[in-house]
């Protein structure tokens, strides 16, 4: 390890977090508080390390309502993955076909919770990869040469 280290502690737990996980509140008193917290060391060669010092066991969180359960591959089925490859097909952006998905599965009584637009951004470059490899289409091609084999096939 290098010389001179500096440290900092990089986020301290508080106890309450809202459905959408954006807010949080402190404990209702010290005996109840979570003691999580994550510290960092910078070395000398630039190189950050967790502290032996940080604790990562959480206590006395509420439980999370099932509204913001994040949904993703493992939640569809065959039929709920060629609507995303539809919808991205036609140009619909990640964060509509979300919606549109956290929509349908709230309508119809499935799993609760809500789709993200990065979720769906992995989707939907997964399903690019997969349509790019059965036309040959190598990931290190230029845009010309892409643009070439999609006007053959």
């Amino acid at each position: 390890m290098g010389e001179n280290p500096v440290c900092m502690a990089v986020d301290k737990c508080d106890n309450a977090v809202s459905s959408d996980r954006k807010d949080t509140g402190l404990s209702l008193s010290p005996e109840t508080r979570c003691h999580a917290n994550v510290k960092l060391r910078l070395e000398t060669n630039n190189r950050w390390y967790l502290k032996a010092s940080s604790n990562l066991q959480h206590s006395f969180h509420e439980e999370l309502p099932p509204e913001s359960n994040l949904l993703g591959e493992s939640d569809l089925n065959k039929e709920e993955m060629s609507w995303i490859e539809t919808m991205y097909r036609n140009g619909i952006s990640n964060g509509i076909i979300a919606s549109v998905m956290t929509g349908y599965f709230d309508k119809e009584g499935k799993t609760q919770g809500e789709f993200l637009a990065t979720t769906i951004d992995n989707l939907t470059k997964k399903i690019q990869k997969e349509c790019d490899a059965v036309k040959n289409i190598s990931p290190d091609m230029t845009v010309a040469e892409k643009t070439l084999k999609e006007l053959d096939s």
